[in-house]
């Protein structure tokens, strides 16, 4: 099981949310980040934050949002595209969400 965050705000914000998952992760947590809405756009391959990989985040994006903003060309390798679908099941695996929109 794992811990689950929505996340769909500005990368600014990201920097937050990231310090604060890091406790989470000491703790062994495992953590699977969703992109979400505007958020969509951090998973672009100029923006990869150093702290996700560093904290060895799994990063998804939503492919409906993706396609929306015009995004996928520009993916990093390590964001994973998910339709709903997958969503709902990234929800049925974990064991918490934390929603951040």
């Amino acid at each position: 099981m794992s811990l689950l965050v929505v996340f769909g705000g500005p990368k600014k914000e990201l920097r937050t949310l990231l310090t604060l998952l890091s406790e989470e992760y000491a703790r062994g947590e495992k953590v699977k980040l969703v992109l979400v809405h505007q958020a969509c756009r951090l998973a672009s391959d100029k923006t990869p934050d150093q702290m996700l990989k560093d904290l060895n985040v799994e990063t998804y994006a939503v492919e409906e949002d993706i396609k929306e903003q015009d995004l996928s060309p520009h993916l990093a390798e390590e964001v994973r595209v998910i339709d709903y679908d997958g969503w709902v099941k990234l929800l049925e695996e974990s064991r918490k969400v934390l929603s951040w929109v």
